[in-house]
This record gives C-alpha cells, structure tokens and sequence, in this order.
C-alpha cells in the first residue's frame, strides 16, 4: 500500500512539473503577439495585414477594411492633417491622384490615423484594367478646419507634399498589403519632413476691383458671387460698388478674412432692387458651355492663386476692361416675380394648367388658379428674364403634366395653340411685378359647367 503512494505521489509530481515546464505564461493583450507564419505563437491570433497589433479603439468591422499609420516623431498642426492617396480612391469619373485623396481620421488619445473603405471598395480597385493597383502616398496638407478653400485643402496641387519616411520609395505598393478577407492594413510607422509643412493660414482682408468698357446704366449695380464669399446667392453678400469719380466704370467688393488659395466666381449686372442673384446676366465674353438642351450654360471664371494682393490688398481678376451684353439693359432681368396666364373663359374643374421655359429648365410646373379659375400663376420666381421662350398646357387633372401629351393643348406664339414658343412680357401691377405670359387672353375650348341653381 506505501508503495503505491509513493508511486501515485511521483506521478502527480512528475506532472506537476512536466505542466510547469509547458505552460504558456505570456500575456498576448500585455506583451504583444509572437506571430509565426502569421499566427501568433501563443493564441493562435491571425497576423493582421502589414503586422502589429490592432490598436485599441480602431473601427474594425465585418465587411470594412482599415487602413492606418503610427505617427512617429511628428506633430500635427491644427490647420493640417494627413491625406491618404492612390488607386483605392479612384471613382469611375475621376482617377487623379491627388483630387481623389480623403483626409485620415485621428484615433482618439492615439498618435494613430486611419480611414474605412468597404470590401468591395478595395476589391473594386484591384481589378487590372479599372485602376491602378499600383502605388499610394500619404501627404500633409491644409485640413477642412484651415479655412483655406476647398481647392488648397488636402493635397492642394501637390504644393506642401510630404512623403512619408520608407525604405527605398517614396510610394510603396498598397496592393501587395491587401489579401482576401483582410480587415486591418497596417501602414507602418510614418515620419514627414519637419521643413515642408504647410505655413499657418493668415486671413486677409482683400478688395476686388472690376474696370468696364463703360459706365453701368442708372439702376443698375455689379455682384460678384463665387467661393470666396460662400457661393452666397443673396445680393446683399456679392454687390461691389462703384469706385468714387470712376462715372460707374470701376466697381470694388471687399471681402474680409480670405485666405490664400484658388477661387471661382461669376460677375453679372443686377438691378438695384433686386434681393437675388439673377444667373443670366453675365459679363460679355464669359466662358460657357451648351447644355443638352440647347441653351448656353456660363462657367465660373476663375481666380488662380489669390496670395499676392496688388497695390495695397487689391485684386483684379481680369487683365483688361470687360463689358456686358446691350440686351442685358434692354430687356432686364425680373427678379422675384410670377407668371401669369389669362384666359378668356372659366376653365373647368377637370383641368390643370403647367408652363415651361427656360426660367424653370423647360420642366412643365402646374400653375395656381384663382377663385373664378380665368387666371393662373406660377409661385414667385428668383429669375425671369423679359423675351423669355415659354410654352402652356392644358391637361386633364388625372394626365401627368409633360410634353407630347395626346389630350394636352399646348399654346405658343401669340397664344396659338401648337405655335413656335411665346415670349415673356414684363408689366406692373398693384401687387407689384408680374410676368404676363401672353398679350391677349387664351381661348381654350372648355368652359366651366353652369352651376346648378
């Protein structure tokens, strides 16, 4: 019996230590992983893509892959921040490398940066003949909360390109870095060049300044909406006023606290009263385009590296005098007014009326009657101009409001149903300005029913 205690006792000691000898004492969450052909050595974790640890907090989630980089030995101002470039990013429109980049996000109390595409996002980019699958870059560049314009944030035309400290490259492979199924792409430790950074954006106040080829008619005022006050649609934000003893030929716009950088803008004559911009009276000669319609389409003109203010804070965008369109004078702009169209007789409760032209982009809009149902109006619009084509309708109230409609009776030229398109005629009223669709009542075939006494 003593001996087979004995015996019992050697072998729970000979385990004792056998189980000592074995033991896995490594705190993984502690101590860090061991990977060995990408499985950690004591836990069996998968390695994640580009090695290391996930750090905490990162947003790591089924169907997302991250990627991010460690910051090392630098610090970030608080007008910039890290854009992440390459073929990841590309859009079907748009493969520029530098135009395509997004801004990293920084993970909380972390010197840590990061930022989430979808699966298919990466997936999608891989594919030979679509993008790229080549090289990324991550730049130092003006963030959103700069202030500078959107066209000098981010990599802002390569100006205070940083590459980030690798070996060999300055544009390593990020295809190499992703397998199927990764979730987690480390970019590794990333250093930038200490003499590149972007300097602190300083605000300045700048007057812009606009010479014509002649005085702006009486009643009449410049407005100068663009990027650098907002794209503010109001006339209030964009009107310039005429330099003392220029006789209406030279106009200014000061515009406080701009940053340097690149702008667009569009320059129009407007009548003194108006409240809103009316996006049709453009300087003469203004780049345009002609839309699918027919009809011209003015493009902004632009102000390309607005850091350098002439004669004492003064910009002038254009090189020599401009001049505007007799016609804009002539037949002016109506801002803030309505459509009305006459007819001669009650129409009846089964019909709507639309109208379409070039102020609501030749879409049929339906019309409001009044109580006797002989006059119908358009709700108040921003811009009209006077001589305006147009065309009305006559639906019954169950046909969906559009062209080529078999029970529809369009009216044009002179009120003639199925003519050429009429033209707007600008007349006041007690209510004030009103846009008259046609000079004489229109005819149409259905009158109101009698009520029934």
């Amino acid at each position: 019996m003593k001996k087979t205690l004995k015996l019992v006792l050697v072998l729970a000691l000979a385990l004792v230590m056998v189980f000592s000898l074995t033991a896995c004492t490594h705190d993984c969450e502690k101590d860090g992983h061991e990977y060995v052909d990408g499985v950690c050595k004591y836990c069996g974790e998968k390695e994640p893509a580009g090695g290391g640890d996930i750090p905490d907090g990162l947003p790591v989630a089924e169907g997302k892959v991250v990627m991010y980089f460690t910051l090392k030995d630098f610090t970030f101002q608080s007008w910039t921040s890290a854009f992440l470039c390459g073929p990841m990013n590309y859009t079907a429109d748009n493969t520029d490398f530098g135009a395509t980049s997004v801004e990293m996000l920084h993970l909380a109390d972390s010197d840590v940066y990061y930022y989430v595409y979808t699966v298919e996002q990466i997936e999608a980019a891989l594919v030979d003949g679509v993008v790229n699958k080549g090289e990324y870059q991550i730049v130092l560049g003006y963030g959103p909360q700069s202030g500078v314009p959107a066209s000098a944030q981010g990599v802002g035309g390569w100006v205070y390109k940083c590459d980030q400290e690798t070996t060999g490259t300055d544009n390593p492979s990020w295809a190499d870095l992703y397998t199927a199924g990764s979730q987690v792409i480390n970019l590794g430790e990333i250093g930038f060049a200490t003499n590149g950074q972007p300097a602190e954006p300083i605000p300045m106040d700048v007057t812009f300044e606009v010479e014509l080829t002649t005085s702006l008619p009486e009643g009449w005022k410049l407005c100068m909406a663009g990027s650098h006050v907002g794209w503010n649609n109001t006339v209030e934000a964009t009107e310039m006023s005429p330099k003392e003893g220029s006789d209406r030929k030279v106009w200014q716009l000061l515009v406080e606290d701009m940053y340097s950088g690149d702008y667009e803008f569009k320059l129009m004559a407007v009548k003194t009263d108006a409240t809103d911009l009316p996006w049709a009276n453009y300087r003469e000669g203004a780049p345009t385009v002609t839309k699918d319609d027919g009809t011209l389409d003015y493009t902004n003109e632009k102000m390309e590296g607005v850091s350098t203010f002439y004669n004492g804070g003064i910009y002038t965008p254009f090189a020599t005098a401009i001049s505007f369109s007799e016609s804009i004078f002539a037949n002016p702009t109506v801002t803030n007014g309505t459509v009305k169209v006459v007819f001669a007789s009650a129409l009846s409760a089964d019909v709507k009326v639309g109208i379409a032209g070039a102020f609501n982009g030749w879409t049929f809009a339906e019309l409001t009657a009044n109580s006797d149902r002989t006059e119908f109006t358009t709700g108040e619009l921003a811009s009209i101009e006077n001589g305006t084509g147009f065309k009305v309708v006559v639906l019954p109230v169950d046909e969906e409001l559009g062209w080529d409609k078999p029970n529809g009776t369009y009216f044009g030229l002179d009120g003639v149903a199925g003519a050429g398109n009429a033209k707007i005629v600008v007349t006041e009223d007690s209510t004030g300005t009103v846009v008259v669709a046609f000079a004489e009542p229109l005819v149409y075939p259905v009158v109101a029913e009698t009520p029934a006494e």
